[in-house]
């Protein structure tokens, strides 16, 4: 995967404080089978098996607020329709997935004339804090206004972001070759974090006009699987220390060992701090 940065700004920031409590992380391991639609993609059945592998395990662990209602996934029907009750999960765990260890396990096979995709995934999770403020996230694909998590080779990648408080936002990509790219704050700015107004909604990497960094999706193989980091928190907090990217990209990049030490040590030392995690898909076409 490259991520490439189509032009930059300099954008300020401001200070905040809060007092913070350290929170253990705690391992763990999940597992899904989903039965893959006539009308979904492959690719977009790894994905949602894999989220949907998360929430499971993180369920596990730490319990749900809406009971058995997160485990029912009804097989949808050859026209796609169907139940799927899995759109209540993410709000019902009573914990957050923190970072993935090693990567996912896939494995696709029948049953009678379904076809089938099983996921296994390890990583470390950590209990949500009740006093974390609404936050809304959105991946959104070229121009399209729906969230969406599978891209084509040189697609447009947006994001929509919405905090109930004011705060300060970083938001990274993680490949499948041990690299994490920052997207926010943008290249040229020193900045720790980006600092967002409370109820305000923003469309980050939207703009032609210069004033704004643009990104693009690239794959040089089929599938190529990354995860999105949109990182937040009332207080504020500075980003790791990365470097210029080895390729031509227009990007800072650091190691993902390195960022998954870094955000540990945030999250352990601020309660209060959010990660949205979005698995995205891209396809070279080939």
């Amino acid at each position: 995967m490259r991520l490439y940065g189509i032009a930059g700004m300099v954008l300020a920031v401001g200070v905040a404080g809060g007092g913070v409590h350290a929170e253990k992380l705690r391992e763990v391991e999940g597992r899904y089978v989903y039965y893959l639609p006539r009308n979904v993609a492959r690719d977009r059945g790894e994905q949602i098996a894999l989220e949907r592998a998360m929430i499971n395990a993180v369920a596990d662990e730490f319990g749900t607020l809406l009971s058995d209602h997160t485990r029912v996934d009804k097989r949808v029907s050859e026209t796609g329709e169907g139940s799927d009750y899995w759109s209540l999960a993410t709000a019902a765990v009573r914990g957050e997935w923190v970072e993935t260890i090693g990567q996912p396990e896939f494995t696709c096979g029948m049953e009678g004339d379904d076809i089938v995709i099983t996921c296994r995934v390890r990583g470390r999770a950590r209990p949500v804090a009740n006093n974390k403020a609404d936050m809304t996230l959105k991946v959104l694909r070229n121009d399209a206004m729906t969230e969406d998590n599978t891209f084509a080779d040189g697609d447009r990648i947006l994001m929509r972001f919405a905090s109930a408080v004011d705060g300060y936002l970083t938001v990274f990509l993680e490949d499948d070759n041990g690299m994490v790219y920052r997207m926010l704050p943008f290249y040229s700015e020193r900045a720790g974090s980006k600092e967002v107004e409370g109820g305000r909604e923003y469309l980050f990497f939207s703009s032609m006009a210069g004033d704004a960094e643009q990104y693009r999706m690239t794959a040089s193989r089929p599938v190529e699987r990354n995860i999105l980091y949109a990182i937040f928190s009332p207080n504020e907090y500075v980003k790791p220390i990365d470097s210029r990217s080895s390729a031509d990209t227009g990007l800072r990049e650091l190691t993902a060992e390195t960022f998954h030490r870094w955000l540990e040590s945030r999250r352990a030392a601020d309660p209060a701090m959010q990660v949205a995690v979005r698995p995205l898909t891209v396809t070279s076409g080939e």
